[in-house]
């Protein structure tokens, strides 16, 4: 009887097509599950999908392990005003002394506000701020930020409320920084 089935399996006969083709079906649709699922995945945005939100997480879980030199790498250098813009920001950021109305003012506060209540403000830039960007000194020195507004316009992205300005650029997949003004404000809008 065991040999009689084996030899059944074997040259395809009923029993092999009762064992065989339950299990193909059951492969077929496991197969064609995973494909659904990769293809969900692929499609959907994912904690791996950088956002302005993963930016400024980063800054404020950064700046408050003390680490930077990781928010230096979050921003894109710029000359301005005479000194680099990235060094002029984490000093801000490490002694939190700037005054509340200026160039890269800085507050935990404001930080926590702008990605509590604001990052659904961003927007891109507009034609007249791109080719501002284009012609200023310190914007049109930075390659990097010339290649975004070439390259991915939507990607460079400004918020604009309560007096408080935030440049940010996606540039190789991944936001960074490129200017703030008066993000104390954002804790603070009466000021």
């Amino acid at each position: 009887m065991i040999r009689r089935k084996v030899h059944s399996i074997k040259t395809g006969g009923s029993a092999a097509r009762r064992f065989v083709l339950p299990y193909t079906l059951k492969l077929v649709c496991l197969a064609a599950l995973c494909e659904a699922a990769l293809v969900s995945c692929s499609q959907s945005e994912g904690p791996s999908t950088p956002t302005p939100k993963h930016l400024f997480e980063s800054i404020r879980t950064y700046a408050a392990e003390g680490r930077y030199d990781e928010i230096g790498r979050l921003m894109i250098e710029l000359s301005y005003k005479g000194e680099e813009s990235t060094l002029a920001a984490v000093e801000n950021i490490r002694t939190e002394a700037y005054p509340s109305n200026g160039d890269f003012a800085f507050s935990r506060a404001g930080l926590q506000a702008l990605i509590d209540r604001h990052l659904d403000g961003f927007a891109p830039v507009d034609a007249k701020t791109r080719e501002r960007m284009t012609n200023a000194p310190g914007y049109a020195a930075c390659k990097q930020l010339q290649q975004a507004l070439a390259q991915d316009p939507e990607g460079v992205q400004i918020l604009a409320v309560s007096g408080v300005h935030v440049l940010i650029a996606r540039i190789d997949g991944n936001f960074r920084l490129i200017f703030w003004e008066h993000l104390p404000r954002l804790a603070n809008p009466s000021r």
